[in-house]
């Protein structure tokens, strides 16, 4: 892992979190590409020196779309890795160096591994995110601990670290779900083909889940906007489809889909707006149907 690009996924960003980002990521010595889902050239005027090129999709053809465009660039031009982000996430100073230094020890002891990533960090509240353990009949949720590196479940696709040549044997992110699980799908397809994923704890990086986060009961519940409730359950009925996952791990995402839909209906705002595209979304995973609403 030699050659590593950063691919920020961008629609619409603050100009200011997307400099600032790609000034990190140029510090550290990586090259950055910018993916636009947004109206084309519309990042040429926040573009700055720090990015090697722009990639423009020319429509938003989703989060997945854009991270495949960004493997295939890297391929093209002779990067053999890839790093991942959301435009506003916030990685610690020096967090690439040390996913890549993480990487090669682990390749000691377990040759076949998908990805690696940081522990995140929830920027509204400013506490550290739970992950999860790989399903075993049960779902085990655990806060990362400093200095330990862990088999994990999932990676979100921010901060994400994946040689090109992993992401060509799994096979490319399933742009069909447009947006929501594309990160969850794609690492279950890494598990079933033998890849395991790694969360380094020593490694941080602030995260932004949906616009609002709120305590209810034991639990913080991050809300986006209602069309998101669409593709939240539309996908996780989808995933819960294919029946090479095992079916508690597919229960279990359609499970926190639903928690998610009742909290926000319960906590937050235009829940005639929410409760509309949950049904939606509930027609169409039944019906089969992907892609963009």
């Amino acid at each position: 892992m030699r050659q590593i690009l950063a691919v920020v996924v961008c629609f619409h960003p603050e100009p200011s979190s997307l400099q600032s980002l790609s000034f990190n990521l140029h510090q550290e010595g990586v090259p950055v590409v910018w993916i636009n889902n947004g109206p084309p050239g519309s990042l040429d005027a926040i573009k700055t020196q720090h990015v090697l090129s722009i990639i423009e999709l020319q429509q938003n053809l989703g989060v997945a779309a854009a991270l495949n465009r960004g493997f295939e660039w890297a391929l093209q031009n002779g990067f053999d890795a890839v790093i991942s982000f959301d435009q506003d996430s916030r990685p610690a100073v020096g967090m690439v160096g040390q996913l890549q230094s993480g990487w090669l020890k682990a390749i000691l002891q377990k040759p076949k591994l998908a990805a690696i990533g940081p522990a995140t960090v929830d920027h509204q509240s400013g506490q550290d995110m739970f992950t999860f353990a790989p399903y075993n009949w049960t779902r085990h949720r655990f806060l990362p601990s400093q200095n330990k590196t862990y088999v994990v479940d999932h990676l979100i696709t921010s901060g994400c670290l994946t040689p090109c040549a992993v992401w060509q044997d799994v096979g490319p992110m399933n742009e069909s779900l447009f947006i929501d699980w594309v990160d969850i799908e794609w690492c279950g397809r890494a598990r079933l083909k033998g890849y395991q994923l790694l969360m380094d704890g020593g490694t941080k990086m602030t995260h932004s889940i949906g616009e609002v986060s709120r305590p209810l009961l034991w639990r913080r519940f991050h809300f986006h906007k209602p069309l998101r409730h669409y593709y939240l359950l539309r996908n996780a009925l989808l995933i819960a489809k294919q029946s090479k996952f095992d079916p508690g791990w597919r229960m279990h995402h359609i499970l926190y889909a639903l928690r998610v839909i009742v909290a926000s209906l319960l906590l937050g705002q235009q829940k005639l707006s929410r409760i509309s595209y949950a049904l939606r979304g509930l027609a169409h995973g039944l019906l089969g149907r992907s892609g963009k609403l």
